[in-house]
């Protein structure tokens, strides 16, 4: 799937000039970090948290990693 979604990509950018241009790229960005999203919190997570041995930690990773990313965020 991922040739075609790249194929699609370059079609469509190809056809697509200015501000449709950016349209299309931030709703696919959005598209792309909502999945990413769904799938780390409502399947990764949720298989984690179930074992209750170190959930502590757990959490204080999970939240190291969401103030890891959220550097990264704005530091670029």
């Amino acid at each position: 799937m991922t040739p075609i979604g790249i194929l699609l990509g370059i079609g469509f950018m190809m056809f697509l000039s200015g501000n449709a241009e950016q349209v299309f790229e931030a709703g696919f960005d959005a598209l792309a970090a909502g999945c990413f999203l769904y799938i780390a919190l409502l399947d990764i997570l949720e298989d984690e948290f179930t074992d209750h041995q170190y959930r502590a930690a757990k959490f204080a990773l999970v939240f190291a990693g969401i103030a890891a990313m959220a550097i990264v965020a704005i530091w670029t």
